[in-house]
């Protein structure tokens, strides 16, 4: 587990305990960085920086909940950004 699930929550020791914990076994697992890692969760790998967002874009449904509970920034799926971007463009006339 990494450390964002403490962080929203706003326990910053735990969350940086759970984060170094999460590197080690990372390093470890990838030989010291030889072999790559894919990580499907992305707030797991990032720290948010919310400080100029207005909107901000999602992996994982429940840290898109949690994010955007805690942060006060507007969480939403990378499906919708998807959706979003591919819709035919509107006729102007």
């Amino acid at each position: 587990m990494c450390g964002q699930p403490f962080a929203s929550k706003g326990y910053p020791q735990q969350a940086d305990r759970k984060r170094s914990e999460m590197l080690a076994a990372v390093k470890r697992a990838s030989r010291d960085g030889r072999d790559p890692i894919y990580c499907d969760t992305s707030p797991c790998t990032l720290q948010p920086v919310v400080q100029h967002c207005t909107e901000g874009v999602s992996t994982s449904r429940t840290c898109e909940i949690g994010l955007s509970s805690h942060s006060g920034v507007d969480y939403h799926s990378l499906v919708y950004l998807v959706d979003l971007v591919t819709r035919p463009a509107q006729a102007q006339g």
